[in-house]
């Protein structure tokens, strides 16, 4: 079976309502245990580390394991007074949690830590699920663990199966949902099996009608509807069986499974509260789920519990309840509170308070705790804070427990506030990782990976459809140039490349996937999108991006399939078929935009803003500029409207700011988002356009720096009135660009290329000044940039011939690609 965990620590920034650390403390279950720190200044305030908003709490550094990382609790900012939390596992599994509590006014202070530990279970979408569990399962069949289904549905998302639904309550929080059949079926196989009586546990709002088939006998039962999960026996005459088909009509019924006999459902959403046992500056916590035992190094202390679901909220409405050692809360759930106050702490001081944590039987795991960093040339050195934490929140942004493909899994997230799958931002948040760590990058690519033949779906879906993944498969391979990796991950990629193919209807043979999901290119209000949703034209309305980006994936896949001596016959047709169907139907001479189309009975037209101009005058129209699909002189227009329509003192906004659709106010509409820009960018590169590549990059790592100088935060987007960030304040997905161009200009050791450049057999030497590689497939006149140390000069050669580079940075240099083998070496 095929894993899509992370190959992570049981201890990490696992965390999903307030930054700390966490324990995976049941991985089958998906429980976790918590330990949170509330500072404050003692009597008068509490800081609650709500990771959906900025609460004050910065990440700082991280280890690319995870086994170290720190946070920053800021009380009076800026860095006026502030706990810096150094979470640090070691080898035998031990967290150490070390505060240093800073006071840098000229005012002693008067500071307090709680540190709350906690039991935390499954959520779906930041939602609580209460979740049965079977004790004895040889009774019991789960409905959704079928071997045969005949449904509605062609593919499920968020790493469902087909026809399955989360829903509390019921046997692992999974249902059978009946609006996902039409006349069809779901087939079991079992161990053999001996009643005269089959229960099925189900919920359902109407009457439904069930037919058991069992050896080629049919028994048919009327299911009442019924609110609450109930038991209805169905009798059956059988000696012995060990295969059923269950056929079921479309109706609003949630089947759990079928009982074969005595079982017993609990419910273990419900065991959260600890037996505490209390020592000198140590509690024992014993969890249903694992015993914890926590101790610290403070006289100063009480021990108190917090009985509810929100610790934040009990500690916040109980500031001024100075005597009770037992605090009330809303909701279900419990947390003990390890109160250390007061922390006097003078003026221009500091004081270090130590927790240790520690599961009893806990696993060792080898770990490196060395944080993340970068050695940049000496013009990347103003880029550092911003690019460490940066860094560091693409690293931290890890969450347990996600389900996928009916396990529990860590998974890599945009930030917080998505407690779940995200199959668009994640090729960035890869890509981001692989400046890191390969490692993390392979990771994160192969959760997106279904098994080949996956009849729910050929990869992982959730939100935009948008072929990130192909795109980071590029960059892990033209960064390693791990041939493994790339016959390793090509059957996968082959899997996913043949859903998009596979897009494009007979009559317009072009793409969409407004039946998945609304969003076409990951932006949100993207106006002819936007105005697809709202006249419910998803049916009928086509976008460039689809079909283009479709383009691009069949050239990279034809470049891979060339290096690994596969046949990429079915990669050329496709280019050529899909790029004349764009050309015929989507170009708009007027605007020099490729444009919407609408195919109403067979007739193609374009989409216009209020029946006159191009809808599209944005990113999506000029995705055939990417996908190198265009003329010569519709090249020369779209790179005209980038430059005059597209271009702003902040970046590349999505939508050109001449049209009048565009807004000042938008979430992308009126911003500039980095994943877009980037690919931007690798298709100038393709083009040879090396000054205005590095002018994308340059723009958007000086918005980068300014903002998060300022504010130690990672934004999503930034407005194009004032170039401030704006969205969630811990953002790691689509900003991950960020990290790629300071890697390609000021970081020795990387080389850049386009999309239709290709690396092999990559060797730097040991001081990253000099460095030897083929260029494998490269369009004539493309570019690819060479960062090397700064501190030598250097002289440049393809195939023993020498050639002339262009400086961009202190080492970063820029060469006109073609096949053959480079070699960069010194010269005085």
């Amino acid at each position: 079976m095929k894993n899509y965990d992370l190959n992570l620590s049981d201890w990490g920034p696992y965390n999903k309502e307030y930054m700390g650390v966490s324990h995976i403390a049941d991985k089958e279950k998906g429980v976790r245990f918590d330990f949170n720190l509330f500072p404050g200044f003692y009597r008068r305030s509490v800081l609650c580390p709500k990771d959906i908003c900025d609460s004050g709490t910065k990440i700082l550094k991280s280890s690319a394991d995870l086994s170290h990382f720190v946070y920053r609790y800021e009380l009076m900012w800026k860095d006026e007074v502030y706990i810096d939390a150094d979470f640090k596992c070691d080898e035998n599994g031990k967290m150490t949690v070390e505060c240093n509590v800073v006071n840098n006014t000229d005012e002693s202070q008067s500071i307090s830590l709680n540190g709350c530990a906690s039991i935390k279970f499954p959520t779906n979408y930041r939602n609580d699920l209460e979740i049965t569990e079977v004790e004895d399962d040889l009774n019991w069949v789960d409905a959704i663990d079928y071997t045969d289904i005949k449904t509605n549905k062609t593919l499920a998302q968020d790493g469902l199966k087909l026809a399955q639904k989360r829903v509390s309550n019921f046997v692992g929080a999974n249902a059978l949902d009946g609006l996902s059949f039409d006349d069809g079926f779901v087939e079991y196989k079992f161990i053999e099996k001996s009643t005269d009586k089959i229960f099925i546990r189900y919920s359902s709002q109407e009457d439904f009608l069930i037919l058991v088939e069992i050896n080629g006998n049919f028994y048919k039962k009327i299911c009442k509807k019924s609110d609450e999960i109930t038991n209805l026996p169905i009798e059956i005459n059988e000696d012995k069986f060990s295969k059923m088909k269950v056929y079921i009509k479309k109706s609003k019924c949630l089947i759990d499974g079928f009982i074969f006999g005595e079982v017993e459902f609990n419910k273990y959403t419900d065991k959260f509260m600890p037996l505490i046992s209390e020592y000198d500056k140590k509690v024992i916590l014993k969890y249903a789920f694992g015993t914890y035992v926590i101790s610290w190094d403070c006289d100063d202390y009480v021990i108190r519990e917090l009985v509810g679901r929100d610790a934040g909220q009990i500690l916040t409405d109980s500031i001024h309840n100075h005597v009770s050692r037992k605090l009330g809360g809303n909701g279900k759930g419990h947390y003990a509170d390890i109160f250390i106050r007061p922390i006097f702490v003078d003026a221009k001081s500091s004081k270090k308070i130590i927790f240790n944590i520690e599961k009893n039987n806990a696993k060792s795991k080898s770990v490196n705790n060395d944080f993340a960093c970068k050695i940049s040339n000496s013009d990347g050195q103003k880029y550092k804070l911003s690019q460490d934490i940066m860094r560091a929140t693409t690293l931290t942004n890890v969450v347990f427990p996600i389900y996928c493909k009916q396990e529990y899994i860590r998974h890599n997230t945009p930030g917080r506030l998505w407690d779940s799958l995200y199959t668009w931002d994640s090729g960035f948040i890869g890509m981001g990782l692989n400046t890191v760590n390969s490692l993390r990058a392979k990771d994160c690519l192969n959760t997106y990976m279904t098994e080949i033949g996956d009849i729910h779906s050929p990869f992982i879906f959730h939100g935009s459809v948008v072929p990130t993944q192909m795109l980071l498969y590029l960059e892990i391979w033209n960064k390693s140039t791990d041939i493994n990796f790339l016959n390793e991950f090509y059957p996968y990629m082959e899997q996913y490349y043949n859903f998009f193919s596979d897009l494009p209807d007979k009559d317009t043979i072009l793409s969409k996937t407004f039946e998945i999901f609304y969003n076409s290119g990951g932006w949100d209000d993207y106006p002819p999108q936007q105005y697809v949703s709202d006249n419910n034209l998803k049916d009928k309305a086509y976008p460039v991006i689809t079909t283009a980006i479709t383009v691009l994936c069949a050239k990279i896949m034809k470049n891979i399939a060339k290096k690994l001596n596969r046949d990429y016959t079915k990669y050329d047709n496709d280019i050529k078929k899909l790029t004349l169907s764009l050309q015929d139907k989507m170009w708009d001479e007027k605007t020099g935009y490729f444009t919407y189309v609408i195919n109403e009975n067979g007739k193609i037209r374009p989409l216009k803003y209020n029946d006159e101009i191009n809808y599209n005058m944005g990113f999506d129209g000029i995705y055939p500029y990417i996908a190198d699909i265009c003329k010569d002189e519709q090249k020369k227009r779209i790179e005209e409207n980038i430059e005059n329509g597209l271009f702003t003192k902040y970046g590349v906004s999505v939508v050109d700011t001449r049209a009048p659709y565009y807004s000042k106010d938008g979430y992308w509409n009126g911003s500039i988002w980095m994943p877009h820009q980037w690919i931007l960018f690798k298709a100038y590169l393709d083009h040879g356009r090396g000054d205005e590549a590095y002018r994308v990059a340059k723009c958007a790592l000086d918005v980068w720096k300014n903002e998060v100088d300022l504010t130690y935060n990672c934004y999503e987007h930034f407005m194009i009135e004032n170039g401030r960030g704006a969205g969630f304040h811990q953002f790691s997905g689509l900003s991950t660009p960020v990290l790629m161009w300071y890697d390609t200009y000021f970081v020795p050791g990387n080389i850049t290329g386009g999309f239709q450049t290709m690396f092999d057999n990559i060797k730097w030497n040991d001081d990253m000044s000099g460095v030897e590689f083929d260029i494998l497939n490269t369009l004539e006149n493309s570019k690819v940039i060479l960062c090397m140390n700064e501190n030598y000069n250097y002289e440049f050669f393809i195939d023993d011939e020498k050639i002339l580079p262009k400086q961009i940075t202190n080492g970063a240099y820029e060469i006109y690609a073609k096949f053959g083998k480079v070699k960069v070496k010194q010269y005085k």
